[in-house]
């Protein structure tokens, strides 16, 4: 992992700035994230986050800034590409870590938290910057520049996982989420039902059924295009489906949105010369998660709906369900995805890279369960804590490779923990509420 003794400590966290360049997105959420009215978590751990400044600069990019140089540099020789390709590339990294240095400071309301911020906070818009070019000479700007770093490390680690290992099936997990939800209240006698139903949203052709709308918001500059919200919809879509094929914006939640640029995934519709496009995904998992719950309680329990609610309560316990999208969909795809939801399996019922499993650790959150109201409210709070650390579960695999679970730091173990945690205290605080 990057260690955080080679950065400056620093007390307090510098208000972020808005960088020029990079539009503003128009959203319609207001007030306070979820994870303020977070109920009290057994574990304590520092996590790093990655500060709103080096977003607004970089977009995507902030990995290339934070994984370890040496790292990013053995990924680029991995990737298929000439000598003198790959060292104009390195030459690039070089220059944009040295253009957007960064370092962590600690967050005066959280202790626990480690935020990346820019030593130089007035750094321009990347995508304003000529970094790269001069290596790179075929790139635009410097956001295209470092973007095939990002693709070229993203290919690397593609080829690093191991693809002798059949990434488990969401649905595995699902189940036995669902099955340990009950187990030991008078509906265990509908585990079966409960199961089948944890399952059902993966097999949806559209992964969704209720389909709630408001899980993207579009960019200021999308008014110079003419391009309606439906398209862009549904082109997001696909790229999320990209990261995995049972991934889809209604089984992830951003707390506050991640924005990050679309003009990649929209080039085929938009006109020549047009760029900068951000979007801005919320996800909508509460949303459908609170329209199969209410439809599951409105009468007599229907608890095939109760375990299509839960599957949506469960996928927001996965922190890259509630964070790191953008590179996700634009630079590693089903990479990262795939390698953290394999050390979930694998360590669900016997602990072969972890202190305790994690079903251990879900029952113990289901010894203490949590109720705030709503299923959608649930949702909300479990993500709350899980987008927490979704910057650092995603840094932590690029830097020590997919495979290699020993080679993880406590942290990933300490997060899944917690993740687990919170949706065993609210899968059986709703299982009280039947």
């Amino acid at each position: 992992m990057t260690d955080p003794t080679r950065r400056t400590f620093l007390k307090g966290v510098a208000s972020s700035t808005a960088i020029a360049g990079i539009p503003a997105v128009t959203s319609a959420r207001t007030g306070l994230a979820a994870s303020e009215n977070l109920p009290e978590s057994p574990f304590d751990f520092k996590y790093r986050t990655v500060g709103d400044d080096v977003r607004e600069a970089v977009g995507r990019h902030w990995w290339l800034l934070t994984v370890d140089h040496d790292r990013i540099n053995e990924l680029l020789r991995k990737a298929p590409a000439s000598a003198t390709e790959t060292r104009r590339k390195q030459a690039t990294l070089k220059e944009f870590r040295s253009t957007y240095d960064v370092e962590l400071e600690r967050d005066e309301r959280d202790e626990r938290e480690l935020t990346y911020h820019l030593t130089e906070p007035e750094a321009a818009s990347l995508w304003e910057t000529d970094v790269g070019r001069s290596e790179l000479t075929e790139a635009e700007n410097g956001g295209e520049a470092v973007g095939r770093i990002a693709s070229s490390a993203g290919t690397s680690l593609q080829q690093e996982f191991d693809t002798q290992v059949e990434p488990a099936h969401s649905g595995t997990i699902h189940k036995k989420m669902a099955a340990a939800a009950v187990q030991g209240t008078e509906h265990e006698n509908k585990s079966g039902t409960l199961k089948d139903g944890a399952v059902d949203p993966d097999q949806w052709d559209q992964k969704c059924q209720v389909c709630s709308d408001g899980w993207l918001y579009l960019g200021d500059r999308f008014d110079i295009v003419d391009i309606s919200l439906s398209l862009v919809e549904d082109e997001i879509r696909k790229a999320i489906r990209d990261i995995d094929d049972s991934a889809s914006p209604h089984h992830m939640y951003v707390p506050g949105g991640e924005k990050f640029q679309a003009d990649g995934i929209l080039a085929a519709f938009l006109p020549i010369g047009i760029g900068l496009l951000q979007v801005e995904v919320h996800g909508a998992a509460p949303d459908d998660a609170q329209a199969h719950w209410e439809s599951a309680t409105s009468g007599s329990t229907d608890f095939e709906e109760v375990g299509q609610a839960f599957h949506f309560l469960q996928d927001v316990s996965h922190p890259l369900h509630t964070g790191s999208i953008g590179p996700q969909v634009l630079d590693t795809q089903g990479t990262i995805h795939f390698a953290y939801k394999q050390f979930i399996e694998d360590n669900w019922s016997s602990a072969n890279d972890t202190s305790k499993s994690f079903s251990q650790r879900f029952s113990e959150g289901m010894n203490n369960p949590q109720w705030d109201g709503s299923m959608q409210a649930a949702c909300e709070t479990v993500a709350g804590d899980s987008t927490n650390y979704s910057d650092q579960v995603y840094e932590t695999i690029v830097e020590n490779g997919p495979n290699n679970h020993d080679d993880w730091d406590d942290f990933v173990e300490n997060s899944a923990y917690s993740c687990m945690w919170f949706a065993g205290a609210y899968s059986r605080g709703a299982v009280n509420k039947l």
